[in-house]
């Protein structure tokens, strides 16, 4: 846990062990399906990803940039903008905020399933179920990660958190709560969510 917040360099290191991300995501499952969301070694695992998660965008290998980004360069190019500051067009800038992630896979390893859909939904789990502080800081933390940014990625996970998963509810939750820092989280995370303009209207039915 504490060397997973240790920097850059050991960020890289862990998401690269093998094993460790696949080895986590199936612990906290297993815990999930037993009832069990207040373990100890839960609040563990979700603080790891958490930290992990932390400017993913950013930190990720060039063999998955490459993939994931290959679909904005190619309308960056077909849309510019003429004018002294290359100032772009809100049209564009929509269209660049809704480029989908490339297919999921069905079995995710690694690195990759730190933006997938699956652990998405353990975070939202964990969120709605564990009274543990420190566990619904970090998945509320993990999420605020993985949607921080102007990516195809961060916005995707918008998408997941918002449309298919169902997360606002237990989001909003987390605003009522007496700890301050879950609250805090609680809030950054839906800024986040909210700067997707597609999501706007559905944030909006809330009523947060």
């Amino acid at each position: 846990r504490n060397m997973s917040s240790a920097g850059p360099e050991g960020r890289k290191k862990m998401r690269e062990c093998d094993g460790l991300i696949d080895s986590l995501v199936y612990y906290i499952q297993g815990t999930i399906a037993d009832h069990e969301p207040n373990d100890k070694a839960t609040e563990n695992c979700v603080c790891i990803l958490h930290n992990l998660s932390y400017q993913l965008e950013i930190e990720l290998p060039e063999s998955y940039a490459q993939s994931i980004y290959m679909q904005r360069r190619n309308i960056s190019s077909n849309d510019k903008t003429p004018g002294c500051f290359g100032t772009r067009s809100r049209k564009v800038k929509e269209k660049q905020q809704d480029t989908p992630l490339p297919e999921e896979k069905s079995n995710p390893r690694g690195v990759e399933s730190l933006w997938h859909s699956t652990l998405i939904r353990i975070y939202l789990s964990l969120i709605a179920k564990s009274t543990r502080n420190y566990t619904q800081e970090a998945s509320l933390g993990a999420l605020q990660n993985l949607t921080a940014g102007s990516g195809p990625m961060p916005f995707a996970v918008a998408r997941t958190v918002v449309q298919k998963a169902n997360g606002l509810p237990s989001i909003r939750t987390m605003l009522h709560v007496s700890h301050p820092t879950v609250k805090k989280t609680a809030v950054s995370l839906l800024r986040n969510l909210s700067r997707n303009t597609s999501l706007q209207t559905d944030i909006g039915e809330q009523r947060l």
